[in-house]
């Protein structure tokens, strides 16, 4: 079952709710978000920084993205990215690019 999260009239839904049918098909999913908006990363509330990522799971009962790549601690590791905090860095990348 999938969770709806968003409104037919918003493409940043939308695009969530994507990513979240592609990882639930088993692909991996490789785009572009602001991490200004990205809690484990260092740029989190400090400065707008658009940069890859790869999400290579989900959990839909804690409402989070699973991705692979440096965090704020400066290791290469898995983390967690929620539903939120994925729409409002995917807004704010796609508007100001």
């Amino acid at each position: 079952m999938m969770i709806v999260i968003l409104d037919a009239e918003d493409p940043y839904r939308h695009l969530v709710n994507l990513i979240l049918k592609k990882l639930k098909e088993g692909f991996f999913v490789k785009g572009h978000y602001d991490e200004f908006y990205i809690s484990c990363k260092s740029a989190y509330k400090q400065r707008h920084y658009v940069h890859d990522y790869l999400l290579c799971g989900y959990n839909e009962e804690g409402r989070y993205f699973i991705g692979l790549g440096y965090t704020a601690t400066g290791f290469y590791e898995y983390y967690h990215v929620s539903f939120e905090e994925m729409y409002q860095s995917l807004i704010w990348s796609s508007e100001n690019e």
